[in-house]
């Protein structure tokens, strides 16, 4: 289980991916 300040981190690394 992710906590919440790396979900946090990998959904803004995921957006800035997707760009």
């Amino acid at each position: 289980v992710m906590e919440f300040e790396d979900v946090k981190v990998f959904l803004q690394k995921k957006l800035e991916s997707s760009r």
